[in-house]
């Protein structure tokens, strides 16, 4: 079974920008990983990593928050349209099995947070700029990284061991 990775950030970042770059190698590194991607699907941090992603063979899954396909990026393997605006940062945060942060604002914030809730692993990257700079003093339980590697690598790592936990105990049977 595929990991979900989700990727969220700024959808301001444009490319040629510090954050649009990491967030395109962070796609790629998804996608050599196996995983999958999840995120919004429009523009900035979710089209770099989209980008990424899909440019390297991977599965990229948008969850809109309009209700057509056509509002999306280009670099989606599926889009899913919600018709949610905002509140699909709940799907983003509950369907991914770790959340990786990028730059990002309020928006982000509110993704973080709901991963946080579900109790999935969230990664920032110091880095990146925006609210990702200043998340260490909210005292949040995020893991702080510095390159995209660490980001993807801890993501994997506390996804499969998260994973693991909630399927001790359980049968199919």
């Amino acid at each position: 079974m595929l990991l979900n990775i989700g990727v969220v950030g700024s959808s301001q970042a444009k490319e040629g920008e510090v954050s649009y770059q990491i967030a395109y190698e962070v796609g790629r590194l998804i996608a050599q990983e196996k995983a999958a991607l999840i995120c919004g699907g429009m523009t900035g941090i979710m089209e770099a990593a989209a980008k990424g992603c899909y440019e390297t063979k991977g599965v990229v899954v948008g969850i809109l928050g309009g209700i057509r396909k056509n509002e999306a990026n280009s670099y989606l393997t599926i889009a899913l349209p919600t018709g949610l605006r905002i509140t699909r940062n709940s799907l983003i945060a509950v369907c991914s099995d770790a959340l990786i942060a990028i730059s990002g604002g309020a928006g982000t914030l509110s993704e973080i947070t709901l991963a946080i809730k579900a109790k999935k692993p969230v990664i920032a990257i110091r880095n990146s700029g925006g609210i990702c700079s200043n998340l260490e003093l909210l005292g949040l339980a995020i893991k702080f990284v510095d390159t995209e590697a660490e980001a993807v690598s801890n993501a994997v790592k506390l996804a499969e061991a998260q994973l693991k936990l909630n399927t001790v105990g359980t049968s199919n049977t």
